[in-house]
Formats: C-alpha cells, sequence, structure tokens
C-alpha cells in the first residue's frame, strides 16, 4: 500500500504522498482564454444558423446534453468579441446544482459560443480525469457554498478557480480516466438496463388501467362505441357521462393565498408530496405546517377526507394523482384539486384509477391552458367523459387493479432500489480513484 498525507481538503481527505492540490485556475495552461467565461448574449442575437451556442442546460454532470438549437451567426460573433469554444475544451457551469459541474465538449461542432455561465478551461492535464473529479459530492459541495446571488445564485469564475483539486501526475491521471471510463461504462449500462425495465413495467401498468377501466375484466361481453375519441369502445351495459356525475361535491382546492409556514402544527400540503407519492400522500413533502386557526379557516371551504383524491392541477406535474388513506389532520394549497366521490355511482377506487389513465389524462392535456405554467380549471375537470360500469363491477375492477398494480410497483421498487445502490457505487468508486485511495495500476 502506498504512502498517504493529510490533504488539508476536508472532502478530499487522505492522498497519496506523490499527488499535490492545485487550485483549478492554475490548471490552465498559456493559450489565450485559457481560463475564461463565457459571453453575454442577449435572447434576440441567437440565430438559426452560424456558430452553436451552448447555455449551462448543455454542462451535464460529467457528460455534455444536445439540447436546445441556438446558433450565432458570424456578424453577431465579431460584433460582441466573442470568444471560441472548441471540442475537447472542458467547460464548468456556474448556475444551477449542481454548481462546478464539467463536462468536455465533443466534435458535434468545429467550435461553440458559450453562454456568460460557464467557464472555459484549457489545460494539458487530463481533461476525462478532470471531469471525474468535478462529479465527486464534496467538490459539488464546496462549490455550492460559494454561490450567491438574489434571484439566481450563481457561483464566480473567481470563486469557482480558487477551488482546490487533488492532482497526480500525468500517467496516473489517464490511468483513473481509463480506468473509471470503462467501470463507468459498465455501471452506466447496468442502470439503463433497469431503467429501461422500469419504463416498460410503467407503460404495462398505464395500458393495465386503461384497459380495465375502458373495457371491463371480460373480454366476452358485447362492446358499443363510446362516442369519445380517448375511451374507445366500452361494455354496451356501460355508460359515459361528466366526471361531475361521479362526485358528491363539486371539485375544491385549498386557499390560494400564500400561508404562514411553521416548523410544527398541522400538514399543509401541496403539488410536490402528491407527485412523490407513488398514488398516495408524502407526508414526507409537505409543504410545511399551519396553524390550528389557519387550518379551521382552511376547513371553511374543504376539509380533508379519508378516500378523497388529489389531482395536480398546475406545474409540469399537472394530472398527478393521490388517494388520501390517513385520518390525520392535514389540509392542502391551491395547487390541488380534490375529488370527493359519490359511492351510489362511482366506486372511490375506481374513480382513483380512472383518473390515472390515458383515457382521462389525455383528456386533461386536450385543455391545458398556459400562463407561466401549464394549468387546468376545476370547473374543466368537471366537464371530462369517464365511463360508469355498474358500481359492483367498478368494484370487481379496482380490486384486479389494486394487486396488479402492487405487484407491478413492487417490481418498480425493486429496480429503484438497485438502481440507487448502483449510483452510490459508481460515486463512491470515482471519488475513491480520483482522491488516490485505491490505486490504479496499468492495465487497470
Amino acid at each position: 500500500m502506498r504512502a498517504m498525507k493529510d490533504s488539508g481538503v476536508e472532502w478530499i481527505g487522505k492522498i497519496p504522498q506523490k499527488w499535490v492540490l492545485k487550485r483549478i485556475k492554475h490548471l490552465a495552461n498559456n493559450e489565450e482564454n485559457s481560463f475564461s467565461d463565457g459571453d453575454w448574449i442577449d435572447s434576440p442575437y441567437i440565430s438559426d444558423e452560424g456558430i452553436r451556442y451552448l447555455t449551462t442546460g448543455n454542462i451535464g454532470d460529467g457528460v455534455y446534453k444536445d439540447q436546445g438549437k441556438g446558433y450565432i451567426t458570424k456578424e453577431i460573433f465579431e460584433k460582441l468579441k466573442c470568444i471560441y469554444a472548441y471540442p475537447g475544451d472542458l467547460v464548468f457551469s456556474r448556475l444551477n446544482t449542481p454548481y462546478g459541474r464539467s463536462c468536455i465538449l465533443p466534435n458535434f461542432f468545429p467550435e461553440y459560443v458559450i453562454a456568460v455561465d460557464n467557464v472555459i478551461l484549457r489545460t494539458d492535464e487530463n481533461k476525462r480525469f478532470l471531469c471525474y473529479l468535478t462529479q465527486c459530492q464534496g467538490y459539488q459541495h464546496i462549490v455550492e457554498e460559494k454561490a450567491n446571488g438574489t434571484t439566481m445564485k450563481r457561483v464566480s469564475r473567481t470563486e469557482l478557480g480558487n477551488v482546490y483539486l487533488p492532482i497526480p501526475d500525468r500517467s496516473e491521471q489517464e490511468r483513473v480516466a481509463n480506468f473509471l471510463d470503462a467501470k463507468c461504462t459498465e455501471l452506466d449500462a447496468l442502470i439503463a438496463a433497469k431503467e429501461k425495465t422500469n419504463t416498460l413495467l410503467k407503460e404495462q401498468r398505464q395500458s393495465m388501467i386503461y384497459e380495465a377501466v375502458t373495457k371491463g375484466l371480460d373480454p366476452t361481453v358485447p362492446m358499443k362505441d363510446s362516442g369519445v375519441e380517448w375511451i374507445g369502445e366500452i361494455p354496451a351495459e356501460w355508460s359515459v357521462g361528466k366526471t361531475m356525475y361521479a362526485l358528491s361535491m363539486p371539485i375544491t382546492d385549498g386557499p390560494h393565498e400564500t400561508p404562514e409556514l411553521l416548523s410544527e402544527g398541522i400538514p399543509f400540503i401541496s403539488a410536490e408530496a402528491v407527485s412523490c407519492g407513488n398514488g398516495r400522500i408524502s407526508f414526507d413533502h409537505l409543504r410545511g405546517y399551519i396553524s390550528e386557526d389557519y387550518f379551521d379557516e382552511c376547513s371553511k371551504k374543504y376539509k380533508p377526507r379519508m378516500n378523497d383524491i388529489y389531482m395536480i392541477k398546475s406545474g409540469a406535474t399537472t394530472g398527478k394523482v393521490a388517494l388520501v388513506d390517513t385520518d390525520k389532520e392535514f389540509t392542502i394549497w391551491s395547487p390541488l384539486a380534490a375529488f370527493r366521490s359519490d359511492e351510489a355511482k362511482c366506486h372511490y377506487r375506481f374513480l382513483f384509477y380512472f383518473l390515472q389513465s390515458d383515457a382521462y389524462q389525455k383528456q386533461v392535456e386536450t385543455q391545458w391552458t398556459y400562463g407561466t405554467q401549464q394549468n387546468i380549471g376545476m370547473r374543466s375537470l368537471e366537464k371530462l367523459l369517464m365511463c360508469f360500469p355498474p358500481v359492483n363491477k367498478q368494484v370487481e375492477i379496482a380490486d384486479y387493479l389494486d394487486k396488479s398494480c402492487k405487484d407491478i410497483s413492487e417490481l418498480i421498487r425493486i429496480n429503484n432500489f438497485s438502481i440507487k445502490k448502483l449510483k452510490e457505487y459508481r460515486q463512491s468508486l470515482i471519488y475513491e480513484a480520483v482522491t488516490g485511495k485505491i490505486e490504479i495500476n496499468q492495465g487497470g
């Protein structure tokens, strides 16, 4: 085992005796613009052709993201006195988490122009090694601590440049980079395979829900046209009606003002508690707590009840649903629409599954309105169409979906656990390798 020394930097810990610490800015070579910010380019200057323009969104955590299609014309490039970035340059992002992330520019284009919140590093060190270093959580935490700003936090190039990294000699950088390229490729393939399996399982679950709530469980029954594009044929004894017919009260929501949030009190939930709950309310993702007095005021409009169903009605997760399966006191904020079924007409679990189905979700999408984000109104939701089997059939369908969806969800849970462990191992392996805690010999 080789001799180690204390680096003096907490997140790095011990490093091999022969390794040195260098600030990022001191890794730059003597080329022109070897450690420089990108250019400030207003949106009117962005074109459909010319020199490829990259924003912070193109800089992933160790990977280039080929998204967005902005370009800068040669004329604008010269007018603004922009600088080029080239394939093979290491580019850091100073904006958005993880702060200080970096990637190596690919050879998709002969040159690039990068946005002001990116930083180019031209160096004679191994850029693949450096790119792995910037994926370490300890490094990213240190850089994030240096970020500041009121409306939008960013880290300055000066602060970024002063961050220390552990640097071995060039030959060891190459060995470490080659080792991690091979190992991370294997791990990424395993992760991608499990993520693909989860995607297929979710598609299977969605298809199963759609078939059950629109076609029933008996494939031999006579069918008829529902008259609704997203529903298609339904069993002859079923009917189609507006969502409001299934409900015991009009769809409602929570308060539209932002309450005073406390460190304890009555749970106050919003969209995140629904989107993260896998069909139930995740109290780990509540908005905060409210006082008894404010809860009493909210309850005059709406008080949650067991078996109510919430749908997110604004934001990126519009359409996601959750079932209330607790008697604990809590209340909701305005991004959530509350559905309460009329059990004589619609069993709450059938309604829960129908609201998730493509037959309903496609209708939700057609009714979206857009301001700063997508939204759907409660009165619009009440008018959307759904199927109404006899109530005893609804219970049979819900029982079938409870079991089938539970089985699929368990497979997804197992896969997610494996993905989490693989990602943790990948992160640990990178850290151990780039800080010299494992020795990479010739040939890996």
